[in-house]
């Protein structure tokens, strides 16, 4: 969460609108990743996270990484896989 945490303050005085959030893949580590969402022609702007749902205790894996009264934590699933989704509390 460090390198979420850096990734927004570097941004944090930026003119351009932009979206950060992280995915973490319990199954597919190699998948997690922080995503830098700015408008582009390609995909809406804001991203929308209707698609999940929005937990208030964390799982095992995310304890003691993440804080709820910092960060959002919604849970999505693809192909019958699960994915957590961290936003912060702000979005």
């Amino acid at each position: 969460m460090r390198a979420f945490s850096r990734v927004r303050q570097e941004l944090a005085h930026q003119d351009k609108p932009h979206q950060v959030y992280v995915c973490i893949h319990p199954i597919d580590p190699g998948s997690d990743a922080i995503y830098v969402h700015t408008p582009n022609p390609h995909s809406e702007f804001p991203a929308h996270f209707d698609d999940l749902k929005f937990i208030s205790v964390l799982p095992p894996l995310l304890m003691g990484l993440i804080s709820l009264a910092h960060y959002q934590v919604g849970i999505g699933e693809y192909k019958g896989q699960k994915w957590y989704t961290v936003l912060p509390r702000q979005c």
